[in-house]
Order: structure tokens, then C-alpha cells, then sequence
């Protein structure tokens, strides 16, 4: 039986007052914390660490907290580890175009701080003004814009985490050209804490563009969408997003940017980041090549364009019923994935990449919970059919017994399982919550 006394006498004494409390605002059903600690630098949280293992006694690293029902409930009480103080700068070379800052960092404040320099990180990140980096990290966070410029992993060039012995690992360097070593950022990216805790990350980053375009396309059939999403692959513009969005998801995305979108019954959009005359140009183009498919058009640029690219950028963090599912399969599967998914006994509000593979679904209220568990099964089913799988990233705690919470087991998951035994021995990070953990 854990000694909860005696664990919370060893944290005071390697923690500062005041950096210590109860797991208020936790769902405790996904991360059974019964203290939430957080400490000023790392050497706090290595000590911390240190304590917990000391006493087989499990760690769930936190962050910003808008992803907390991703994964399954934690398999028991421990201690939660707050990054939220380490937020520092650690270092900002602006002409070498990379930053070095600790994991604990909003995304909106380093967005912001890299603004001023004219510079971004180039990743949809939602909730940002309440998301880490280190979170977002974790999480493998990405959105419509990952069409043009990949995803985190293309972004992370070192990494720091503290393992779940309290020692510190550093991977990667400071530099774009770093090719010593394996590459552990990758393997930290995404791995939703369970290998350490990220502590400090080197990013590289994009200038921000000149102009930004939007063209809201509106058909009346998916099979007109199909074939523009065809004719847009063998497109000479460069496109950064192609959003899908079937009507209650481009509805939901028109209400946040104040522009009267038609939103029924298919809209197809698509986005530009360049040059002011690039992306002119490109608005033009794209729609000349689909006209003939009977296409409703509206073309918007410069803040009109920007905010209905947030817009979308923030659709996957909507909550307007029980859950929230994000599915992947092949690129060329995006219409027949909407199609089924438009079949289905409850309503969703669907938006997908189109060409990245990748979509995100939410239920509309009212829905009975039978009807949508079922519902995500069949989408889980379809999604695997057309060579990929789909995760539950919102759900009611009780529904994780008989939903997909992390899908279908993929064929390397003993190499997941071996690396995770390899670096976390006592299972003590984030246990049970993780697919390696199924």
C-alpha cells in the first residue's frame, strides 16, 4: 500500500512552498493524481521524479491540459508532474532561424515571441494560448496546414527529457545540420509521456509568410468533391491546407471567422501561404482548374484568409457533443472515409486533410451513447479497411471498456512495447494510458 504520507513529506522537501496541491480541475478517471507538483527548473522535477520512483509510485506529466482525454484512465494513484513553470528562453539565434526554449512554454506565448523576429513555427496547434510545447510535442499535434509544412517531428531538432529514473537525456543539438546519433526526437514525439518528460526543445522555424488565401469551394455532391480533390493533386499551385468538411464542420469553422460561408451540403477549402502575388495568382488558378464541376466559389485573402485558417487549425479541439475521434487511412481514401462517415446511426461534424489522410470527427448532440459507441466501432472498421485505424481522443471515461480508444494493435506494437521496458522498467510514467500499455 502506498505510504501517501511519507511520498508527500519527500516532495515538500525537494519542492519550494507553494508548488504543491491537489488534483483540482484533474478528470481524475483519465489521470488519478493525488498531487499535482510543480517544479521552478528541472533539478526540481528529477528530484521529484527520484522521490516517486523511489516509491514505485506512478507520474503523470502535464502540461497545458487540453488534451487530458487522450488515452486511457491511469492504472493508479500517483503523482502529477506539472511543466507549466518551466517556460524559460533558453536560447533565440533569429538569423540561424531556431529557438531553444524549456517545454512548459504556451505555444501562443512562443508564437507570439517569434512573430516579433517575423519568424513561426508552421504547426496548427489548438487551444494555444493554454497548450505547451511540450504537450503538443507529446501529443503529435498537427492540423491542416501539416499539408504544406509537415508535422512537429519535421520541427524538433533537440529534445531533453527527464527519464523515469530522474536522469536527464538530451538528443539532437542546437543546429539544423545535426545528423549525430539516433534520432531520438522523433521517437519522443508522440509518445504521450511515457518515455519522459519532455524538459527543453530546439525548434527550427519557417519566416512568416507575406500573404495568406483562402478559396471556400461549395459542391453539391461528394463525388464532385472526389474529383477536385483529384484535380488538386495534379494542381500547379502549392496549396499549405486542403480541407474537406462536411456541413455541420464547416458551419461550425464559418461561426468563428464572421464571414457569411455558404456551409451546405460539401465544402472543399483550400489554402495559400505565400507572396502577395503568389497567392493571388493561386486563388485564380485553382479555381479555373476546377471549374466545369458545377462550384460554388468565394475567395478570401490577407486577415479574412488568416482567420479561417485558425479556424480550421482549431476545429479538432471543438466539443459540441460526447466524443471526438481523429482517423487516418490512405490519401486517396478521403471522400469514401467522409462517405461512411455520413452513414452512420448518430451525426458527426467531420473535417479531413485531404492528401495528408487524416480526419477528425465530432458527435452531435442529441445522440444516444449506445448508438455512438456503436458508431465508432463502424468508423473504426471502416477506417481499417481503407489501410488505416482511428483513435477516441474524447470520450466519457466509462466508454473506454468497449471503444477504440487507441484503435486497432499495429504490427510493430512489440517494438513499441520493448522500448517503453526498456526506458521506464516500473512502468511508472503515465501508466496504463498509452497504447503500449493495451
Amino acid at each position: 500500500m502506498t505510504d501517501w504520507s511519507a511520498i508527500t513529506q519527500r516532495v515538500e522537501g525537494c519542492l519550494p512552498t507553494g508548488a504543491i496541491s491537489g488534483a483540482d480541475g484533474l478528470p481524475l478517471d483519465e489521470v488519478p493524481a493525488r498531487l499535482v507538483c510543480t517544479p521552478t527548473d528541472v533539478g526540481q522535477l528529477r528530484e521529484l521524479v527520484r522521490v516517486a520512483a523511489a516509491a514505485q509510485c506512478p507520474i503523470y506529466p502535464l502540461g497545458g491540459r487540453t488534451l487530458l482525454g487522450l488515452g486511457l484512465p491511469g492504472r493508479g494513484e500517483g503523482i502529477g508532474a506539472s511543466t507549466l513553470k518551466l517556460d524559460r528562453v533558453i536560447d533565440y539565434p533569429a538569423r540561424d532561424m531556431t529557438i531553444t526554449v524549456e517545454a512548459g512554454i504556451r505555444v501562443g506565448k512562443l508564437q507570439e515571441m517569434l512573430a516579433a523576429e517575423g519568424q513561426r513555427l508552421p504547426i496548427d496547434v489548438p487551444r494555444a494560448a493554454e497548450a505547451t510545447l511540450g504537450g503538443a510535442i507529446a501529443t503529435n499535434v498537427s492540423g491542416p496546414r501539416r499539408y504544406g509544412y509537415g508535422t512537429l517531428r519535421d520541427y524538433v531538432i533537440g529534445v531533453s527529457v527527464v527519464d523515469a529514473q530522474g536522469n536527464e537525456t538530451r538528443a539532437g543539438g542546437r543546429v539544423v545540420k545535426n545528423v549525430a546519433g539516433y534520432d531520438l526526437c522523433k521517437l519522443y514525439t508522440g509518445s504521450l509521456g511515457t518515455l519522459g518528460i519532455i524538459t527543453q526543445v530546439t525548434l527550427k522555424l519557417r519566416p512568416i509568410p507575406e500573404a495568406a488565401g483562402v478559396v471556400w469551394a461549395k459542391f453539391d455532391a461528394i463525388e464532385q468533391v472526389a474529383v477536385a480533390i483529384d484535380r488538386l493533386a495534379a494542381s500547379a499551385t502549392r496549396p499549405v491546407a486542403i480541407e474537406v468538411l462536411n456541413a455541420a464542420a464547416a458551419e461550425h469553422v464559418a461561426a468563428n471567422t464572421s464571414e457569411p460561408l455558404p456551409c451546405r451540403p460539401w465544402i472543399v477549402a483550400i489554402g495559400f501561404e505565400e507572396s502577395t502575388e503568389a497567392v493571388r495568382w493561386q486563388c485564380e488558378h485553382v479555381q479555373s482548374e476546377l471549374n466545369g464541376l458545377d462550384v460554388w466559389f468565394q475567395s478570401l485573402e490577407g486577415d479574412r484568409a488568416r482567420r479561417v485558417l485558425a479556424s480550421l487549425g482549431e476545429f479538432q479541439a471543438a466539443q459540441p457533443g460526447a466524443a471526438t475521434f481523429k482517423a487516418n487511412f490512405l490519401g486517396s481514401c478521403t471522400v469514401e472515409f467522409l462517405d461512411g462517415a455520413q452513414r452512420q446511426p448518430v451525426d458527426w461534424s467531420v473535417a479531413a486533410h485531404a492528401g495528408s489522410g487524416v480526419a477528425f470527427g465530432h458527435v452531435l448532440p442529441p445522440a444516444d451513447p449506445e448508438q455512438v459507441q456503436v458508431s465508432l466501432n463502424r468508423l473504426l472498421s471502416h477506417a481499417a479497411a481503407l489501410r488505416g485505424n482511428l483513435v477516441v481522443r474524447r470520450c466519457p471515461a466509462a466508454w473506454k471498456g468497449t471503444t477504440p480508444a487507441w484503435g486497432r494493435p499495429r504490427d510493430d506494437m512489440w517494438l513499441m512495447q520493448a522500448i517503453r521496458r526498456k526506458l521506464d522498467p516500473q512502468h511508472l510514467l503515465n501508466p496504463g494510458r498509452f497504447v503500449t500499455d493495451v
